[in-house]
């Protein structure tokens, strides 16, 4: 049966009456003016709904996914009603730190030192100041804004022509009372070219949040979307964001002692005070990939395994200095001097 709308002409039964031209669609016989007239009170959205289905085309292809965006209009809704769609992908939550998120968060940092970076700035971004709300959207558009550092971590060094270093990065998702859903970061920025990444997370964020550029002339708001901070290469500055960031930590989390087979608390060992940092969608804490488990190891290959985690009986605290630095200096010192 052909699908297409063929227009016929019919003759009236009543003589001196003169047939309107109708239409054959699906087997049944319509007025093309009193159907396209019928959905005059339906949104755009669904007036093109509605007319890709009268005409017989295909809304949804055989996985399920829809061909066109549907609203919450009776048309869509009829859609959803009639066709077995794809269900999206459900979104994990988290609303803690937990300890193997921050064990990775805190031998990242280790490891950039001991390969000779200081994870040196220090950028929030607040989603909801900005004026989105959407946990979704909100975790696509932080992981957009985290590839976007990266490609711009290797654009810079094309065309500023400098030494090579890597896209070493952390961060944390938290919801605070004052700047809602938000992102922190924390990497490596060569304090050469910190007031150009500045920059550069400015512009980046305004544009993903399709925001204004700011006017000179309108008072600044008292909270910002995006905050950047830089600290040269002040170790024990990383450190105290570090801590700042690991504030979410989950205050039940325990760690085993070696020696005397007693559980103690993280919190009290690595010197956090643990506060709720809300739920957010997806993962709470990342890392870049010069700070995986892969560059870990090579890293123990070169360097020696690193002693993150005290194995004496005495674990009252969590080294936070330049430790790192100095062991990867020494060891880069010696390979000079066996060449």
């Amino acid at each position: 049966m052909n699908d297409s709308p063929t227009i016929k002409s019919h003759i009236a039964r009543q003589p001196g009456i003169t047939a309107r031209p109708t239409a054959i669609v699906h087997g049944r016989e319509i007025d093309p003016d009193m159907e396209s007239d019928r959905y005059r009170f339906l949104s755009p959205t669904e007036q093109r709904i509605a007319t890709m289905w009268r005409d017989g085309e295909d809304l949804v292809d055989r996985q399920g996914r829809t061909r066109v965006p549907l609203g919450n209009g009776p048309i869509s809704r009829l859609i959803r009603a009639t066709y077995p769609l794809q269900q999206p992908k459900r979104v994990a939550t988290s609303n803690v730190i937990t300890l193997p998120e921050f064990q990775r968060a805190y031998e990242a940092v280790a490891l950039a030192n001991v390969e000779g970076f200081v994870l040196n700035t220090f950028l929030t971004v607040s989603w909801t100041v900005g004026g989105v709300h959407g946990a979704s959207h909100i975790h696509s558009l932080h992981e957009r804004l985290f590839a976007s550092m990266r490609s711009w971590v290797s654009d810079v060094q094309q065309s500023a022509g400098m030494p090579e270093f890597p896209f070493a990065a952390i961060w944390v998702k938290e919801v605070g009372k004052k700047l809602g859903l938000h992102s922190h970061f924390l990497l490596h920025v060569p304090t050469s070219l910190f007031h150009r990444f500045r920059e550069w997370a400015h512009k980046a964020t305004r544009h993903l949040l399709e925001l204004p550029k700011p006017d000179p002339r309108m008072a600044a708001s008292a909270l910002r979307v995006v905050h950047c901070s830089g600290f040269g290469n002040d170790c024990v500055q990383q450190w105290r964001v570090l801590k700042y960031l690991m504030k979410g930590l989950d205050a039940d989390a325990a760690m085993p002692c070696v020696q005397s087979h007693h559980h103690f608390l993280v919190a009290e060992f690595a010197g956090l005070k643990p506060s709720n940092q809300g739920t957010v969608a997806g993962p709470r804490f990342g890392r870049s990939r010069a700070l995986g488990i892969s560059a870990f190891r090579k890293a123990e290959a070169r360097y020696g395994r690193f002693n993150f985690w005290i194995e004496g009986k005495d674990q009252n605290d969590l080294p936070y200095d330049n430790r790192y630095l100095s062991h990867g200096e020494l060891h880069r010192q010696l390979e000079q001097v066996s060449i």
